[in-house]
Parts: structure tokens; sequence; C-alpha cells
């Protein structure tokens, strides 16, 4: 039983783990999706263990779950043309968008019933802008001095929400017109 003690290497990958089933059932089903038993079953626990790590409820969970999030597949290639990088971060934002326009979505429209889950997405974001704010400062003089991490930010998101409009593009062609706007909107 040692192994599975607050801090021991078991307790926390079965932690990390519940956290990610419990991001995964939100993006797919939403919060109401995102119940004790659900979570259990998808992390492959059961809800004694899943309330032994997380005492706080349902709550407590979803926190976690918008903590496991994400903010980026990688940092960016510090070398290639700042266009080649820019096209590197790009793929990489578009990676985790639709996960994370589904939690503000989830948020928003919960807020109320669930504001620690709230100001956790938020503070994912927040550490978003930074990451890209980071990526901008690493591009120095190519980048524009009134560059916005924002500008990124809304074409990934964008680049989500054109698909589950219904927006016929591929992919590919999405990517490729963002990293043009993008380029165009952040370097000199």
């Amino acid at each position: 039983m040692s192994g599975k003690r607050r801090g021991s290497v078991e307790f926390e990958e079965t932690h990390k783990r519940i956290a990610t089933a419990a991001l995964d059932l939100i993006v797919s089903s939403g919060i109401h999706g995102c119940d004790v038993r659900s979570v259990a079953q998808a992390a492959e626990v059961s809800t004694a263990t899943l309330r032994s790590h997380y005492p706080g409820g349902k709550q407590q969970y979803l926190v976690a779950a918008a903590e496991a999030t994400p903010v980026f597949a990688a940092s960016d290639p510090l070398t290639g043309t700042p266009h080649e990088r820019i096209a590197a971060y790009v793929t990489s934002a578009m990676q985790f968008a639709p996960r994370i326009a589904t939690l503000l979505s989830e948020a928003s429209l919960h807020e109320s019933e669930f504001p620690e889950f709230a100001a956790a997405v938020r503070k994912v974001m927040a550490d978003r802008r930074v990451h890209i704010q980071e990526f901008l400062d690493r591009l120095g003089s190519s980048a524009r001095s009134d560059a916005s991490p924002d500008v990124l930010l809304w074409l990934a998101t964008g680049a989500v929400q054109a698909e589950s409009l219904g927006d016929r593009m591929p992919l590919r062609k999405r990517r490729e017109l963002i990293v043009d706007v993008a380029s165009r909107l952040i370097l000199k």
C-alpha cells in the first residue's frame, strides 16, 4: 500500500490519469458529461480512488483537468527563418486549439456553477499568452514592435471555429493561410 501514498510515483500517475480523463470527457461530452462515475471509468480507477484523489469533488477534478491542458506541443524552433518558426509555432498552437476552445466555452457556460474551473481555464489562457509573448520576444528584431500575442491566439482559435462551423477548407490549406496572415501581422 505504501506505493499509493500521496507523493508516491503511483499516486501521482493515477492523479494525472484522472485529470487527463476528466479533460478528455470535458472536450468530448462537456462538463455535465464529466460525472464521478464517467471520469473513474475513463481513468480506469474506482470511484473511491477518484474521491480519495479529489476529495473536493467535481470542482476539484475539473480544475485539475484545466491545469492538465497542454499550452503548446513544444517550444518554438530556434533555427529557421522567422516565417518557418511562425509556421512551426502555428502548427503547435492548432494542435491544442480545439481542446482550449472547448474549455473556454464550457468555462463560460458554467462559470456560476464551477467558478474555480473557470478561473483555472483563464489561467491556462494567461499562460498560453505568456508563452506566445516569449516566442515573439525570441523572434527579436524580426518581429514588429507592436506584435501582440493575441494575434496567434486569435488565429488558432479562429481556425478551430471555422472548422466547427463547417468550413470545408483542408486543414493544411487553413494552416498555410493562418501562417501567412500571422507572418504579415507579426513580422516587419
